[in-house]
């Protein structure tokens, strides 16, 4: 590993990394937190061609470039003008790598280098399953094209087997890494009798219905007990409909977005996950490295059961399960011992998905990539 290391850092690899836009979702996260790593011995841009604001932490080494590309009242011609400008975009700058983590850029990315002499790197972040299991034809195809890259990042070995077996052969598994922040200290007191979750207030993946039904069967039985959802999302009126709906509106809180959300959060009693589908979700991975006790739902493809061992450091409950998820909840209010033993066993993530040891990992493979 060592070796291949040094190797990498002899070569000075121009590196475009691009993506719809720069935005507050994890995935924009961790590419922006690759992008920052790699400028620091690696000629790095940051492309985006929807919105030009950015929303994430980015070095002054990571040139941004936002560029519409191409604009056009009709769809289809929009984005056939974008690849083509795309294109010429990456042959005027010459770039030796593309990198994009998967969404429409990653499609856009492989048509747009046909016959060039630029490598594609695609990630995948979140479950493929939701391509692959389409019946949307347009998605179908997508994915069909995102086959052709040059080489892949999965999260999980259950995503990867998502694959065909040539993009297996040219993949590696690397977890995404603590994040580049200040994580507080465990908390030492009395926990707040709260019960929070952090995410983008979406129905069709985060599931926060879920968590309120869930929150709703537990309630009476403890009163003094609130559930506080952070985040912003297009389903954020339906959600305050569905907590108003339980009769426990008035003990559930819509806090939206906050910058030092772990600061917030971090006396809270547990945080609950209540997604559907995730690749490794970073939300979890800051919590249980702040020391709360936490709840999973077992989101396809794996990412919380490559976090939480259950029964070790958390609780992993069957996805979509109001009843398991309730039980798992009222278990960690009732239980303090399990709850100090979570609480205790969760922090040592910060070791185990440290950035040092998770850029390395991605050195080591771009470097075998660019051979």
């Amino acid at each position: 590993m060592q070796l291949l290391i040094v190797l990498w850092r002899d070569i000075l690899v121009k590196i475009l990394f691009f993506n719809i836009r720069i935005d507050y979702g994890g995935a924009d996260k961790m590419m922006t937190y690759i992008a920052n790593h790699l400028s620091k011995t690696h000629s790095v841009d940051f492309l985006t061609y929807r919105n030009a604001e950015v929303l994430q932490p980015l070095s002054d080494r990571v040139n941004h470039i936002h560029n519409p590309l191409y604009t056009h009242p009709n769809k289809f011609i929009e984005i056939f003008g974008q690849i083509k400008a795309l294109r010429k975009f990456i042959k005027e700058n010459k770039y030796d790598l593309c990198v994009s983590f998967l969404n429409p850029a990653s499609y856009m990315l492989i048509l747009a280098t046909r016959g060039l002499d630029t490598k594609v790197l695609l990630s995948e972040r979140g479950d493929p399953n939701v391509l692959t299991k389409s019946k949307n034809p347009f998605l179908r195809l997508i994915f069909k094209i995102v086959q052709k890259a040059n080489g892949y990042v999965f999260q999980t070995e259950e995503a990867k087997k998502c694959y065909s077996k040539r993009a297996q052969e040219n993949s590696v598994v690397i977890p995404n890494p603590m994040p580049d922040k200040e994580i507080p200290e465990p908390y030492e007191g009395e926990r707040k009798k709260v019960i929070v979750t952090v995410s983008r207030l979406d129905l069709r993946q985060k599931r926060q219905d879920i968590l309120i039904d869930a929150f709703a069967k537990i309630a009476p039985n403890y009163p003094d007990f609130s559930l506080r959802l952070y985040g912003d999302g297009p389903d954020m009126e339906k959600l305050k409909d569905i907590a108003e709906k339980t009769g426990f509106g008035d003990r559930i809180e819509f806090a939206g977005l906050c910058r030092n959300v772990l600061s917030s959060i971090n006396d809270c009693a547990l945080f609950v996950l209540s997604s559907d589908f995730e690749g490794i979700p970073n939300a979890l991975l800051e919590a249980m490295a702040c020391g709360i006790p936490c709840i999973s739902t077992d989101c396809s493809s794996g990412g919380a059961r490559v976090i939480i061992k259950d029964g070790t450091n958390g609780i992993i409950v069957p996805r979509g399960d109001v009843d398991a998820l309730s039980r798992a909840m009222e278990r960690l209010i009732c239980e303090s011992d399990l709850s100090k033993k979570f609480s205790e066993n969760a922090v040592g993530v910060i070791e185990e998905f440290s950035k040092e040891k998770i850029f390395s990992m991605w050195e080591a493979y771009i470097n075998q990539l660019m051979k």
